[in-house]
């Protein structure tokens, strides 16, 4: 089994996560998402994937608990051109209040705290907020998952 060490925060913790298979390139200063005890939250890489074997005993000391909790998924630089907007989100505008909490999250964080996902076609499926919010500060890219085809549910 492949670990890494993430951190969900600049001046936070760091905590371990199983990397499966097949995630994707996974390197230092990479985003990703994790499954955590606090649900799916963002976070980077901090050291590289390695091998269990290689560190147990430095995650057991450091307070890591066995089975380890996974990353989910690489976040994706996508360029903001590329990005579609089905019809029924296009037709419906979050309220101020949401608008202005993506622009808080931004401003204090440096990323957006709700996940932003397309499909494999470039079509937003999620976090609609943060896509206007970077469309308005003129992002060139926006830091989304890409959900593959069979993970979909439709």
């Amino acid at each position: 089994m492949k670990v890494a060490m993430v951190k969900h925060t600049a001046n936070g913790k760091v905590f371990w996560f199983e990397v499966p298979d097949g995630l994707g390139e996974i390197t230092p200063n990479s985003s990703v998402m994790c499954d955590t005890a606090r649900g799916r939250q963002y976070g980077t890489i901090v050291g590289a994937v390695c091998d269990e074997s290689d560190v147990h005993d430095v995650m057991v000391a450091s307070g890591a608990s066995l089975p380890l909790r996974k990353i989910t998924d690489v976040v994706q630089a996508v360029p903001m051109d590329t990005i579609k907007i089905p019809e029924y989100m296009a037709r419906t505008k979050p309220s101020d209040n949401k608008i202005a909490k993506r622009f808080l999250e931004y401003y204090h964080n440096r990323r957006f705290d709700t996940a932003v996902m397309l499909d494999n076609n470039g079509l937003l499926k999620d976090g609609y907020s943060a896509y206007l919010v970077a469309k308005l500060l003129h992002f060139k890219y926006l830091y989304a998952i890409i959900e593959p085809a069979e993970k979909l549910l439709f």
